[in-house]
């Protein structure tokens, strides 16, 4: 419903109160006062509602209405259907800014033995990530610096949430608190996917496979115990390369898909129930949330793919007048996105949309093939053939 509050009184200027500023909120511009008990407000010169919290920059923060119009705990919300202001949930806090992507500061470090390692997560203060190489292990930084190895018996994609990293492989998964100790179990994913990524959101765990026979989603609340989702047909392709959770959904892309054949994308807000993007758009080999929008990464020569509810997909990204080859996306809060491919610099975009390289003195040297980026605490993080590579604001 719209808050309506009645009064003789008019806006002299709605549509500035009608248009949130980029951190959600509202700024007054000629509500009636109150006698400093609050402000009259109205988008469309009928309906209007008495709001508290203004502050001396001018600057509307929708904490308290007239309990009369909204309901307690609700607050001023602005409707972009109706072009009113309606009671709904308080706008989220803006990021706080840590620094511009461009003064990020780049350091190369080896990781243990010169062994690829893969997939890494953070969690809990720490850095975790898996390789295969000479047998396998696993291994944790809280600095993305210095990195100690543990022994697992299970080695694959990681994630972390609801207090624990989660790692599976086939049938199999290893569970740890702290990312160095490890407890595995058997039998506990179905049908032996091959999974390929897995992620954490709201309604728990959820994996998917690039085995498309049959194309397979698991799910768990507890990431010990697990449902498998068969999926075949939801989209084309259904060999899953990654899946994501952000803006209140789980997002999957097949980076097998090709322009062409249909979306290549599919979302839940459960992880048990899936359906197709719209958009006829590439699947892509990574993806990030960040700023309002799902960003999908680059394959088979495509351009990005973008979307803002993570259901209707478009192409788009560009540095400079070129579309923009980022096979691996990550965001980080208050930073902005970071991409990477092979044989490219990094670049990097506040939007997702525009984008601009980094300039690394000897960048191409340290790393030729990046096959993952993840962000944590502040810190980026690269995982290339023998090294990892972190980007940090300046102290």
């Amino acid at each position: 419903m719209i808050c309506a509050f009645p009064t003789a009184a008019q806006e002299s200027r709605p549509e500035d109160a009608c248009t949130p500023t980029e951190e959600g909120r509202y700024r007054l511009s000629g509500g009636a006062e109150l006698g400093g008990d609050g402000f009259l407000l109205s988008c469309n010169g009928a309906q209007w509602v008495k709001v508290f919290g203004f502050e001396t920059d001018g600057v509307f923060r929708p904490q308290f209405t007239n309990t009369a119009a909204c309901a307690d705990g609700d607050a001023l919300v602005y409707d972009g259907t109706t072009g009113g202001i309606r009671c709904g949930e308080e706008p989220p806090l803006p990021e706080p800014t840590l620094c511009a992507p461009e003064n990020l500061v780049w350091t190369l470090h080896n990781t243990p033995g010169g062994r690829n390692y893969r997939h890494p997560a953070y969690g809990n203060g720490r850095f975790v990530a898996y390789t295969n190489d000479a047998g396998g292990d696993v291994i944790s930084s809280t600095d993305g610096i210095s990195w100690t190895t543990h022994s697992s018996s299970t080695l694959g994609p990681i994630a972390y949430g609801n207090g624990r990293f989660v790692m599976v492989n086939g049938t199999s998964l290893a569970v740890s608190t702290d990312g160095q100790t490890w407890t595995h179990y058997n039998n506990r994913l179905p049908n032996n996917g091959s999974w390929s990524s897995v992620a954490y959101g709201s309604a728990g765990f959820v994996a998917v496979s690039d085995d498309d026979s049959p194309s397979l989603v698991a799910h768990s609340v507890d990431g010990q115990t697990w449902t498998g989702v068969n999926v075949n047909g939801t989209a084309p392709g259904g060999r899953w390369t990654k899946v994501i959770y952000g803006g209140g959904r789980y997002v999957a892309s097949c980076g097998w898909c090709q322009d062409g054949n249909g979306s290549g994308i599919m979302s839940s807000t459960d992880g048990l129930n899936w359906s197709a993007g719209a958009g006829n758009v590439c699947g892509s080999w990574s993806m990030a949330y960040g700023n309002g929008r799902y960003v999908g990464g680059s394959c088979w020569q495509e351009p990005l793919v973008h979307s803002t509810d993570g259901v209707n997909w478009t192409t788009g990204g560009w540095i400079g007048s070129q579309p923009a080859s980022l096979v691996n996306i990550t965001y980080g809060a208050g930073i902005g996105f970071i991409g990477t491919a092979e044989g490219n610099p990094l670049s990097r975009s506040l939007d997702g949309l525009n984008w601009s390289n980094i300039n690394i003195p000897g960048y191409s040297s340290w790393i030729s093939y990046p096959n993952a980026i993840t962000y944590g605490n502040g810190m980026f993080l690269i995982a290339g053939e023998g090294v990892m590579i972190r980007g940090v604001c300046p102290a």
